[in-house]
């Protein structure tokens, strides 16, 4: 079959779990006739077990989708545009090696991990007008969002396996220590760190000397 969707205005439930797809998501280019189909009929979405290695933002103005299982693929961030749709009920992400959401939320209920997208930024434009249903949404503590000393732990020891640490987001006001000091294994094997979305006001200079 080809590597998209098909777009039929009487497709509920497209299930393409299972197979070994990188991409499904071709015509969902914004404005395309297909995505204006789908985006009114389709329902449920299958793709876990795949090969999937990002997911596009169009899928967050899939207005009628309910069911999404993007999990056991290869996604290392989701779109922000997700935590808009009005009708999601499940959203499966477990098994992908995602790096911009905290583990604690991915683990949390769903609501918890919508919520945590729609801080991240705004709604799809072509989703429509959806600001009544979260107009009286309470924000998060700041206090409940920052890291704990153990999470901080486990995220150090995966980016010591596989040099990327995503800080993003965090409410920081300083960067950790534990990112430039001097024989740190961290700092010798970090390629990719982001620490964007914070309260940084500087850098320290060991970190460009590291």
């Amino acid at each position: 079959m080809p590597p998209t969707l098909p777009a039929s205005p009487k497709l509920t439930r497209c299930l393409l779990n299972f197979n070994r797809i990188p991409s499904p998501f071709e015509c969902l280019r914004a404005g395309s006739k297909s995505f204006q189909v789908l985006s009114q009929c389709l329902q449920e979405l299958d793709i876990q077990q795949n090969k999937l290695y990002d997911i596009p933002v169009e899928l967050g103005a899939m207005r009628a989708l309910t069911n999404l299982n993007v999990g056991h693929n290869y996604l290392e961030d989701i779109p922000h545009e997700l935590g808009y749709l009005p009708g999601l009920k499940l959203c499966e992400l477990g098994g992908n090696p995602i790096k911009t959401i905290r583990r604690r939320i991915l683990e949390g209920p769903l609501a918890e991990i919508l919520a945590e997208l729609r801080r991240r930024g705004p709604p799809h434009e072509l989703l429509g007008d959806v600001s009544d249903l979260f107009a009286e949404e309470n924000p998060m503590d700041e206090k409940a969002l920052c890291p704990d000393e153990g999470e901080l732990k486990v995220m150090y020891r995966n980016a010591i396996g596989n040099g990327k640490l995503y800080l993003q987001q965090f409410f920081l006001d300083n960067v950790p220590a534990a990112i430039y000091e001097p024989g740190s294994m961290l700092a010798e094997r970090l390629i990719k760190l982001d620490v964007s979305a914070n309260f940084l006001t500087e850098l320290p200079d060991a970190l460009g000397t590291r």
